[in-house]
């Protein structure tokens, strides 16, 4: 599920930023230069929520988050894919889809996959995650490409979405159905669950171990996992791998059977709301202090008295004069 997530996550954004450019100007009629400005203070916008959303996720979890996030998405990929002003462009961009899709860019399933897999498996999950999100990202390039060649559609059954649906709105709205799709999903299916190897003494959740191995679950939030795959099916498939992961047991007298798959402990994941008492908005501001109050966010490192050969470069550009400074710091190189 958190990969499929993954998948569709990426098609919601890669597919947007193919066409946004284009979409803002040929859309809506603005200029090169007003776009430029307009997509310039958007992205401002999208990295001071993307830090807020950082936060978040782990005082509320990965599922409150995600259908927060994908609500308000919802509502802004609606006005981009379906509206026709300005005013419905600017509320999308400045508004709803920083609110929205700026948290999900965070890595917000990454998470939960993290919390989902032990570290024997997730090098795998991160691997399949990563391949999951690079592939949502060329087939979003190729159905662009391939959609660009569609004729104009004219819809006038509804007065809400009447209109001339032009190649790249019509693209836009796939990807609105795209956010639909991962919002009912995320509904139905992802929950904060975190899963523990019990015979990983390192593995899994630190606190959500301590729990478990001392029963202080309460009922229903703690649950052994079932295996996705049967142990026949895996040895059919993968018979190498499967035979290096048993161990055959003739010596105890049980006629060379062999071990069965691990199984796995999952319990409701702890979330700071939880573990403090306190509302996530008091623990959301207590981060960002204690954030503020750390040396490196508002140190300017120096490197006037560790200089080494700077080298200053200038060149013309389209009629203005441009001068790069490289000063080579102690283990960097600063531009």
């Amino acid at each position: 599920i958190v990969l499929l997530l993954e998948f569709l996550n990426s098609f919601r954004s890669f597919g947007l930023r193919f066409v946004l450019y284009q979409y803002v100007t040929n859309e809506f009629e603005l200029g090169d230069s007003q776009a430029g400005a307009v997509l310039g203070v958007k992205g401002m916008v999208d990295i001071a929520f993307g830090l807020v959303g950082s936060i978040m996720v782990d005082i509320y979890g990965v599922r409150w988050i995600s259908l927060t996030a994908m609500t308000v998405s919802i509502v802004g990929r609606t006005l981009l894919a379906f509206g026709r002003s300005k005013g419905a462009l600017y509320s999308a961009l400045f508004f709803f889809s920083p609110c929205g899709d700026a948290l999900l860019s965070v890595g917000l399933y990454k998470v939960a996959l993290k919390k989902l897999s032990t570290p024997l498996t997730r090098p795998l999950a991160f691997a399949l995650s990563y391949a999951s999100y690079n592939l949502a990202g060329a087939i979003a390039d190729l159905l662009v490409d391939k959609m660009r060649k569609f004729e104009d559609v004219n819809v006038d059954s509804s007065p809400l979405l009447s209109g001339v649906y032009t190649p790249l709105r019509q693209f836009v709205v796939v990807t609105w159905v795209v956010v639909l799709v991962t919002w009912m999903i995320v509904y139905c299916f992802l929950f904060d669950w975190t899963v523990i190897d019990t015979t990983d003494p390192d593995g899994g959740d630190e606190a959500a171990n301590r729990n478990l191995s001392e029963g202080l679950q309460e009922d229903g939030e703690s649950q052994t996992c079932k295996p996705m795959i049967k142990a026949h099916v895996l040895r059919r498939i993968f018979h190498e791998q499967f035979q290096s992961m048993q161990t055959t047991e003739e010596g105890n007298g049980n006629g060379g059977a062999s071990q069965p798959l691990p199984t796995y402990q999952m319990t409701k994941t702890k979330l700071i709301t939880r573990e403090t008492g306190q509302s996530g908005l008091k623990q959301f501001l207590g981060q960002v202090q204690e954030l503020l109050k750390l040396r490196n966010t508002w140190m300017v490192r120096k490197h006037i008295s560790s200089l080494s050969s700077p080298v200053l470069l200038t060149f013309q550009y389209q009629g203005t004069c441009v001068w790069i400074l490289l000063v080579s710091g102690a283990h960097e190189l600063d531009c």
